[in-house]
């Protein structure tokens, strides 16, 4: 085959069997494309498609690879040209480090950006960690070439095993592509390198999110005494006529941090109900007097407006102006690009919609948010979509069960049925898709877990498929404790 390549290069440039594709690259806040990244493919009229791992190779060893990046840097300029800007986004290209002693790799691309009258800005040069500490002064010349004449220029590969903080130092790069490898072996020295490498990169596009769980508090401070309904917890549309007396855990006051984040203290004029009166041993959900369910929630036990604990009430005015100043705090002190919103089913749909805008107003951010709403009927999560007028992407649950069914199935699942009445078919934008997660694993309430031998097949569909945006779960990339 390595004959055959060096042989044939030349016939396959002249006749296009090189195909050059673009891979899309999305920001994660705005789900709106940023940049392109190029990719060349051999498509050979007798071997078939040829992947880069059978050619690039063979081409650097025999010092031809220069021949192929001018190919690709004249096909993406020729791209870019037919589009008529209305790629509105840079296209990436990958330079060997062979190119800049072969060739002048600079006045090539010039030349390809002057005969299609293309912005220099829509081009972007990578560079691999590699390539520049194979001759740092070569190197040093074309950055400053290529960045003083207006193209972009991306560091590919950092963390690879060279000097890389050196490299930082003394060169400057548009962007930062840490290397895979430095991620696949995690360990307590290279986790907290990596937490440095996170934040020192932040401003070039690192997203966090923050897990938030907004519709319940436990471990009050102190009881209260009120008087609340007898509410069957199986279904909470049977509540009691007669209001009882009650000693309920509503009372937070925080004393250990004597109003330092915030003075709000919280009472039972904060929720609308609890499970727990130490007046009365009934088993019961206890709503308090003068509080209703939210009637945007979740119809499963008649309301799923309680969860667990003391069930905040979102309607309260104290209650949301609370939510939201601490909403803004949150975001100034951390930082963190956006939510993880949790049980967002027992929460009213309309305090979220309102809550993130307020918050996304407030700070002049785009502030990303997906929520965790539990339920296999993809109609609900489109009509919650809907409530929330699509301010936050949902966790894609059917498509879980539809993993968890294929892996139990004993290879009787169908599977063109797999992504059916799920938010990847029906809202992909919209869609977070996961195999599997914290509440899905053995011994869990929600535990619905994809078995073992399926995994790598389930990955391969939430990570190679163009929809949905993919979520790995920890425990299944490093074990769970």
């Amino acid at each position: 085959m390595e004959q055959y390549i060096l042989e044939n290069l030349d016939q396959a440039l002249e006749q296009d069997h090189i195909k050059v594709y673009v891979q899309p690259v999305v920001r994660t806040l705005t789900r709106q494309y940023c940049g392109m990244e190029a990719l060349a493919r051999w498509d050979d009229p007798e071997h078939g498609l040829l992947l880069p791992g059978k050619f690039i190779s063979v081409l650097e060893d025999h010092r031809r690879i220069h021949e192929l990046d001018i190919y690709v840097l004249n096909k993406v300029c020729k791209t870019l040209k037919s589009m008529n800007r209305r790629l509105d986004v840079p296209v990436s290209v990958n330079l060997s480090r062979l190119d800049y002693e072969l060739c002048d790799i600079f006045e090539i691309a010039e030349s390809a950006v002057r005969a299609n009258k293309v912005p220099r800005s829509s081009l972007c040069i990578e560079i691999t960690e590699s390539v520049i500490a194979n001759n740092e002064q070569l190197m040093h010349r074309y950055i400053d070439r290529f960045r003083e004449a207006g193209y972009s220029v991306w560091m590919d590969d950092f963390g690879s095993g060279y000097s890389s903080l050196n490299v930082l130092k003394d060169f400057m790069f548009d962007e930062l592509k840490i290397d895979m490898r430095f991620l696949s072996d995690i360990s307590s020295r290279s986790r907290t390198i990596l937490a440095s490498i996170i934040n020192m990169a932040k401003e070039i596009g690192i997203q966090t999110l923050a897990d938030a769980v907004l519709n319940h508090r436990l471990g009050a401070d102190s009881t209260e005494r009120t008087r609340a309904f007898p509410v069957n917890p199986e279904n909470r549309l049977e509540i009691d006529p007669e209001a009882v007396d009650a000693e309920v855990y509503t009372r937070f006051t925080f004393p250990g941090r004597g109003g330092r984040y915030s003075d709000f203290t919280w009472d039972a004029s904060c929720f609308t109900a609890v499970d727990w009166n130490g007046l009365d041993s009934r088993r019961s959900l206890w709503l308090l007097e003068g509080k209703r369910w939210a009637e945007d929630v979740d119809g499963e036990h008649g309301n799923y407006d309680y969860l667990m604990g003391a069930d905040v009430d979102v309607s309260e005015p104290r209650v949301r102006r609370e939510l939201n100043r601490w909403g803004r705090w949150y975001l100034v002190h951390t930082r963190v690009d956006g939510f993880r919103l949790d049980a967002v089913k027992h929460i009213s749909a309309a305090f979220y919609r309102d809550w993130l805008k307020a918050l996304r107003r407030a700070s002049r951010r785009e502030v990303y948010a997906v929520g965790e709403y539990w339920q296999p009927n993809v109609d609900c999560l489109l009509r919650y979509l809907d409530q929330v007028d699509h301010g936050m992407d949902l966790f894609d649950v059917p498509l879980h069960f539809h993993l968890r069914e294929a892996s139990s199935s004993g290879g009787a699942y169908d599977m063109r049925g797999l992504t059916r009445d799920t938010l990847t078919q029906r809202a992909p934008m919209c869609a977070v898709t996961f195999v599997d997660n914290h509440d899905t694993q053995p011994g869990q309430s929600l535990e619905s877990w994809v078995e073992g031998w399926f995994k790598a097949a389930a990955y391969g569909l939430i990570l190679l498929q163009k929809e949905g945006y993919p979520c790995v779960f920890w425990g299944d990339l490093f074990g769970i404790p």
